[in-house]
Order: structure tokens, then C-alpha cells, then sequence
């Protein structure tokens, strides 16, 4: 005799364990995997956007006592061009995220690099320091955040899979801008004075256009937060309610607010001690060129080490950025300090190319457009911050020493703060894989 499994248990509802592609498939609504080349082409727009928006931000550092000479100026004014500019730059961005998801990325980029390139171009005209403070500070910083932000989060909804490597790998071209275009500055400034300067600069900005045209283009590849996820979206204010991700937030703002104090006023530092301003800017130069060695073994280290954390790292990298900025401010000798550099420039590279791979780990796709618009935030406070401060302690104390002994300090807060972040993260982990593993057991149970 027969028997009928629903007639032995009439309560029990069976479902067919393959996918039925009518009912559950939802490839053909999905937008399709980017080719290789387009992924490359991609990264490659991602770099030119890093490049030139954080290239001329650190070429201000050059400007900067140029500009106190010029104009008369206390130093904690003049910074405030370099300060608003970075700040701006890298943090305005979140007031820009909505528009950046609704018109896409390629357009922002477009809108913000013209923005960039007025502002410099009307700074050439200036007869008085505020003028340049507002068109290279404000009109400027708020131009080229647009670009900025944009590459983070075309290169997350393209590599939707896996972004970590190539988020990482993105960092670098900031690095780049920071060895070359300083010596830019430098040449200009030699040649055609600051405000010609200025004019040759705006051109810079103009690069990204061409980059964001193909960004644009390839927006059929885009996959967001709501295309990559079946489940309900999770509300971007649960950001603001989560530990780990305010751990990440404040190490972030400590890195902006102490980790450039090098960048930002070597030349100034190097000239108030009798070298040239050719030496310091090649200093800059040289701390980017480090920079970028650091940037790329971030990339081999989160490459290498895809399951570890990638705050983990951050232990034991903060105390020798600790070491290198008490190196570089009780250092006299031009070549020992140059070393000094070297050192806090690859360090310091290695943290800042893993930044935005830690917080995707944190946030997850969903959120992660809002996030690294936080994250951004956090870096535009700490850069604005670490400009003004200095300058103030400059024109107070007559001497930068205070800045390096506070940015030695937060280097080693770090290192305890990394390690508890580095704790929670495993923690979640363990829960997330015994949650995982209870899931399958009880579904096995339900489908014998």
C-alpha cells in the first residue's frame, strides 16, 4: 500500500528544492558582471579622481608659506586655504551622497571638477588672503568632494562581490598625487610666481573629466545597496548606533587631525631652520613617493590576509608612525630628518590605503555609500583641524614641537583602539558563524 507523505503529515508544507527560475531567479533583473578591462578601466578612474583631488590639497602645503610671505599673513590664516580645502574635499561629500546615488557618479565628477577648476582659476586674481581662502578653501574643496567620494563608491558597486582588495588598491593614487603634484607647485611657483601658479593648477582639475565620462558609461555595471541585497535594507542610522563603526570613525579623525602634520609643514619647518624651500617641498614629495610604498603593501597585506582583520594591523603599524613623528621634530640633520619621513610616510600609508576596506567590513554593502560619507566626514574634521591647530601653536609657541608630541600620542591611542576593534570584529564573526551553522542544522532538520 501506498502512503502519501502529506497524508501522514497534513500540516507539513513541501517545497521543491530547486530553484524554479520563474519564481526565484532574479539574474535577469540583476545588472550584468563587469568584463575584466572594464574593471581595470574603472580602478583606473578611481586612481586619476584620488590623484588629483588629494594632489592638490598637499601641493598647498608648498603654497603655504609663499602665500605668509606674500600677504603678511599669520599662519594659523594661511592655513586655513590648506585646511579647507582637504577638509572640505575629503568630507564634504556627505552633503553630496544622495545626489551622488540618484545622478550617479560619472556626473558628479563632471560638475566637480569645473566647480575645482573656477576656484583655483579665480584665486590667481586675488588681491587679499581671504579671497583665496574662500575660492581655493571653499568654492574649490567643495568642487573636488564630489570626485572624491564618487571613485570610493563606483569601485564598491562594480566590484559588488569582493571590493576589499580594490578598494585598498584605490588609496594609492592619492599617494601618487601627493609625490608628484607638490613638485608642481614647486616649479610654478619658481617660474610664474603664486598667482600664475594658481592658473597652471586649475588645469589639473579639469583631468578627472575625461575619467568621468567613463565612469558614466558604465553605469549598466552598477550594482547598490538595494540591487545587492534580497533582504530589507538596513536603515543608514544604525550606523550612528553601532560601536565598532564609532571606534573606526574616531581613529579615523585621529589619523587627519595628527598623521600629515609632516606634509603639512615641513617647508615651513625646514625654512624657519635655514634650508630652502626647494628642500622642503622636495620633502613632501618624498613622503608622498613613501607614501605610496605603504599604499601598496596595504594592498599585498589585505591581499594576503583576506580573513584577518583589516584593523588588526593597525596594532602594531601605529607605534612606529608613533616613533617617526617624535623622529622627525628632535631630528636637526637634513638627511636623518629625510629618513624620519620615509618612515612615517610608508607607515602612514599602509593604514590610509586599508581605511576604506575596514569599513566595509564594518558596514557591509548596504550601507556602505553613508559610511564611507562618514568616514569622509571624519577626515575633512581632522584635516581642517590639524591645519588650524598647527598654525595656531606656530603663532602662539613659535614652533610646531606640540603638534608632533599630541599626533605621537594619538598614534599610540590608536594601537588600544585598534586592538578592541579588532576584538569585537572577531566576536562578531564567531557569533555570525555559530548563528550560520545553527541555521543549517535546523534547516537539514526541517527538509529530513
Amino acid at each position: 500500500m501506498d502512503t502519501n507523505v502529506s497524508d501522514v503529515l497534513p500540516n507539513v508544507r513541501l517545497e521543491v528544492t530547486e530553484s524554479t527560475p520563474l519564481l526565484s531567479d532574479n539574474s535577469s533583473n540583476s545588472p550584468p558582471d563587469a568584463p575584466k578591462w572594464r574593471k581595470a578601466a574603472i580602478i583606473a578612474c578611481g586612481l586619476v579622481q584620488q590623484f588629483v583631488s588629494v594632489g592638490l590639497g598637499f601641493g598647498l602645503s608648498v603654497m603655504y608659506p609663499e602665500l605668509i610671505n606674500i600677504f603678511n599673513s599669520r599662519r594659523s590664516n594661511a592655513a586655513l586655504i590648506q585646511g579647507l580645502y582637504m577638509g572640505l574635499s575629503t568630507g564634504g561629500g556627505i552633503l553630496w551622497a544622495p545626489l551622488i546615488q540618484k545622478y550617479g557618479p560619472g556626473k558628479s565628477v563632471l560638475v566637480g571638477s569645473l566647480v575645482t577648476c573656477v576656484g583655483l582659476l579665480a584665486s590667481s586674481f586675488a588681491e587679499e588672503l581671504w579671497t583665496i581662502i574662500l575660492c581655493t578653501g571653499v568654492i574649490a574643496g567643495m568642487g573636488m568632494c564630489t570626485c572624491y567620494l564618487s571613485a570610493f563608491i563606483t569601485v564598491s558597486w562594480v566590484f559588488h562581490k569582493d571590493p576589499g582588495v580594490p578598494l585598498v588598491c584605490l588609496t594609492m593614487g592619492s599617494s601618487l598625487g601627493q609625490f608628484v603634484i607638490p613638485y608642481l607647485y614647486e616649479i610654478c611657483i619658481e617660474k610664474y610666481a603664486w598667482s600664475g601658479a594658481f592658473i597652471l593648477v586649475s588645469g589639473i582639475s579639469l583631468q578627472c573629466i575625461p575619467f568621468g565620462l567613463i565612469m558614466y558609461g558604465a553605469q549598466e555595471y552598477f550594482v547598490t545597496g538595494k540591487k545587492a541585497s534580497k533582504r530589507k535594507s538596513v536603515c543608514e542610522t544604525s550606523l550612528l548606533t553601532d560601536v565598532l563603526v564609532w571606534i573606526l570613525l574616531v581613529n579615523c579623525l585621529l589619523v587627519a587631525l595628527t598623521g600629515n602634520v609632516e606634509a603639512w609643514f615641513i617647508v615651513d619647518i625646514l625654512m624657519s631652520r635655514g634650508f630652502s624651500r626647494q628642500a622642503g617641498s622636495l620633502l613632501v614629495s618624498i613622503i608622498g613617493a613613501a607614501n605610496f610604498l605603504g599604499r601598496v603593501s596595504g594592498t599585498f597585506i589585505k591581499f594576503k590576509f583576506t580573513r584577518t582583520p583589516t584593523i588588526a594591523h593597525w596594532v602594531y603599524i601605529c607605534p612606529f608612525i608613533a616613533l617617526a613623528h617624535a623622529l622627525v621634530i628632535s631630528l636637526e640633520d637634513y638627511y636623518a630628518i629625510m629618513g624620519a619621513c620615509i618612515l612615517q610616510g610608508a607607515f602612514f600609508g599602509v593604514t590610509n590605503s586599508q581605511t576604506p576596506a575596514l569599513m566595509y567590513e564594518a558596514a557591509g554593502h548596504n550601507r556602505y555609500p553613508q559610511a564611507m560619507s562618514l568616514v569622509n566626514l571624519m577626515y575633512g574634521f581632522g584635516n581642517l583641524l590639524s591645519n588650524v591647530l598647527g598654525g595656531i601653536i606656530r603663532d602662539e609657541l613659535g614652533e610646531y614641537d606640540l603638534a608632533f608630541y599630541i599626533s605621537v600620542c594619538t598614534a599610540l591611542y590608536m594601537t588600544f583602539s585598534s586592538l578592541v576593534a579588532t576584538l569585537i570584529i572577531w566576536r562578531r564573526r564567531k557569533e555570525e558563524e555559530t548563528r550560520q551553522r545553527w541555521d543549517g542544522n535546523y534547516e537539514t532538520v526541517i527538509s529530513f
